[in-house]
């Protein structure tokens, strides 16, 4: 890092510092310097005053969609004991510790390196409010303000420094971003019975990828990983200095990317980039709608970009690699053929090694690290630096082994196994939701009431990217608020969800849970249950102003992954399809709208006021079993088809069976509520009537049934 540069980071962290009541003599730079980092703090926080206002944050959820003149909800989110921000509604008590500022100050002095500095602000300034509005964290405000001052000190060490309004309009900045295509062919193609372990391990590799192509570029242009505005889910956005080389290091860096990728996994992945040069009266949106027009536009450009993937010299390449193919065995599990399939082995080199990730993604010393030279296990992977490996590694093993291997790069899993790697200036933490009951399909399977079944769910926050170009009022809208808001979602899909599968011991694998989506399979009955807990969660952590639409399906533990994958994905599409409500929905089963439902309606009507109701009837009456359901199911699905004959039937179904002397009083209730379900103008009556009974029916099928 440049000196300039690192001066005005470390200014910035100073400036942010200083805002909890830490003074550090001396840090005062020079008076350009001085003025980039005052632009960068107006930047970050939007104009509003910059000032310590205590623990927790007010709720930057509160300020979507707010219509004229209304106030926000006044929810305030805060970090609990366990490090997971939390939401208290308003009029909620809420007891927070002050925070120790002498001992924040004390180590802030004490921290060697600029990663230091910003580990300890992340640790104590996460929900301590810096502006009039409190949405801003100091933390955040000193990530965002430090990415401003690096970019803009490195602009204008090319270019001489204007007034301070030049300094607002001239181009100085680059948002650039990232997005991976082919994550669906490249994460399912897998055949073999190990598939969700796997599967897990392809989802988590390419939040490696994406960390090691942040951190490449971070690197290359002398910044830190406060430049790194958002990653995660396959794509990211940074912000960099408009300087002359800038396009052609991004050029090269995806060349290299692409290259490595087509040799080692053909056309089944390749990442999509585009940049915009902007100004910071952009980011202040100045004029008005400036702001959201510099998100849309780059996306626009992504748009045509994902049009054509590929340019003609990289399909060359891919044809090249495609050919190359004599001598060579196919892999039993990605079914591919490969070099890379050694004599008498059955897999490549890429499937060993996501073989043994997934072990390694659950054990907490274990790190995924790149080095320049071979190691036993490890495969190629890329770097601006030339040739490089990837391996896991123990922490104990690492600093034995890093003499001989010349570490690149570490990447430790939610937090720092040690002390040691916690000071290493090239380890950092990728956070992912690790939640996993256990490795296998079949046991997960066998784990489940009634009906031995595999559950998948796919969940999907809606409309987030409108959410995020027009969710904000105009007087509202900056970088900060947009950080703000992607850092709690992602928070919530990374953290809190283990926290709420394991409140209730969920029999469930986590394969994905990023920015604004979840993926996860597990016994049928947990995940059912599971989505509404996930889903009364998310609405509370965000007081209501967000909603998740999924799709669950129900399989035999050896039905295919992609196959599953791609249906729940139908599903899902299914849910973002229903009008009433608007998306808020899960769709079961069946992709055809038939047994969709908002997520009020099948917590409060399907599995609440129908499946109760069948509980208590056969509960009270076990001489009822599954045939008399599946015949009045029979004609529950006549009557939405519009034959009315089934109306008939079902009466007469029920009015023979009110006949049988036993339990007469039960069976008169149970036959009275069903009669007025059926003959009722709304259908979704109907509907949800059958939608409880396979719930039901899947619950008490008996283990000879399923043998």
């Amino acid at each position: 890092m440049e000196e300039k540069t690192k001066a005005a980071v470390m200014y910035a962290l100073a400036k942010a510092a200083s805002i909890i009541g830490i003074d550090i003599s001396g840090a005062a730079p020079d008076k350009d310097t001085e003025r980039i980092c005052s632009l960068a703090s107006e930047l970050s926080a939007g104009n509003e005053p910059v000032k310590g206002a205590g623990r927790g944050l007010s709720s930057v959820f509160d300020r979507l969609w707010l219509k004229q003149g209304e106030a926000p909800a006044g929810n305030i989110l805060y970090i609990d004991d366990s490090g997971m921000f939390r939401c208290c509604g308003k009029g909620e008590k809420l007891n927070l510790k002050k925070a120790d500022i002498s001992k924040i100050k004390s180590e802030f002095i004490r921290a060697d390196s600029i990663k230091s500095r910003f580990e300890i602000m992340k640790k104590y300034a996460q929900d301590i409010s810096c502006t009039k509005s409190g949405e801003l964290s100091v933390y955040c405000h000193a990530r965002l303000s430090s990415a401003f001052a690096a970019a803009l000190a490195q602009y204008y060490n090319e270019n001489p420094l204007g007034t301070d309004e030049q300094l607002k309009q001239e181009r100085s900045l680059v948002l650039y971003t990232a997005d991976f295509s082919g994550i669906q062919n490249f994460i399912y193609t897998i055949t073999n019975e190990d598939a969700l372990k796997r599967l897990r391990a392809k989802s988590f590799f390419i939040e490696i990828v994406m960390a090691q192509l942040t951190s490449e570029i971070t690197d290359s242009f002398g910044l830190t990983d406060a430049n790194v505005l958002y990653s995660g889910g396959g794509h990211c956005y940074m912000l960099l200095p408009c300087i002359k080389e800038c396009r052609k290091k991004l050029e090269d860096f995806h060349k290299n990317l692409n290259i490595w990728s087509m040799k080692n996994f053909g056309n089944s992945l390749s990442v999509v980039w585009e940049m915009q040069e902007c100004s910071p009266n952009e980011f202040l949106n100045i004029p008005n709608g400036s702001y959201t027009s510099l998100f849309s536009g780059l996306s626009g450009k992504m748009a045509e970009k994902k049009m054509q993937r590929y340019s003609a010299d990289e399909i060359r390449l891919l044809n090249r690699f495609g050919a190359d193919t004599k001598g060579t065995r196919e892999c039993k599990v990605c079914g591919l053929s490969s070099k890379r399939v050694k004599d008498g082995g059955e897999e490549c080199e890429w499937c060993s090694m996501f073989s043994d990730m997934s072990n390694a993604i659950t054990d907490p010393d274990k790190c995924f690290v790149i080095t320049k030279n071979d190691l036993d296990g490890a495969v190629p992977f890329f770097s601006h630096k030339g040739e490089c490996r990837f391996s896991l590694m123990g922490s104990s093993n690492i600093s034995r082994k890093s003499k001989n291997a010349d570490i690149i790069r570490i990447f430790c899993k939610n937090k720092y196994p040690s002390k040691e790697l916690e000071k290493c200036p090239y380890s950092s933490i990728i956070d992912v939701c690790d939640y996993a009951s256990d490795k296998m399909l079949s046991n997960i399977a066998e784990s489940a009431s009634g009906i031995k079944r595999i559950g998948v769910l796919r969940m999907d926050v809606d409309n987030l990217g409108s959410t995020f170009i027009s969710g904000f009022d105009k007087d509202y809208v900056n970088i900060g608020r947009t950080a703000a808001l992607s850092s709690h979602l992602s928070g919530f899909f990374k953290k809190n969800l283990t926290a709420i599968l394991a409140e209730q011991s969920r029999n469930i694998n986590v394969l994905y849970a990023g920015g604004d989506d979840v993926f996860l399979v597990g016994s049928w009955d947990n995940v059912i249950y599971a989505s509404v807990d996930i889903i009364d969660a998310f609405k509370s952590f965000t007081g209501g102003k967000l909603s998740a639409s999924g799709g669950i399906g129900i399989y035999e533990r050896k039905y295919p992954v992609a196959k599953f994958a791609y249906e729940t994905e139908q599903l899902e599409a299914c849910s973002k399809n229903n009008k009433s409500p608007v998306k808020d929905s899960v769709t079961l089963f069946t992709d055809d709208g038939s047994q969709t439902y908002g997520w009020d309606e099948f917590f409060k009507k399907v599995l609440g006021e129908k499946l109760d109701t069948l509980h208590k009837f056969i509960k009270e009456d076990s001489d009822k079993g599954n045939s008399f359901l599946y015949n009045l199911m029979e004609h529950l699905r006549g009557i939405i088809k519009g034959e009315k004959i089934n109306i008939a039937r079902a009466a007469y179904l029920l009015a023979r069976m009110c006949m049988e002397t036993v339990n007469k009083e039960n069976k008169k209730d149970f036959s009275d509520k069903v009669f007025d379900w059926i003959t009722s103008d709304n259908k979704n009556d109907i509907k949800q009537l059958i939608t409880a009974i396979t719930i039901f029916v899947y619950r008490e099928r008996s283990r000879k049934q399923n043998d």
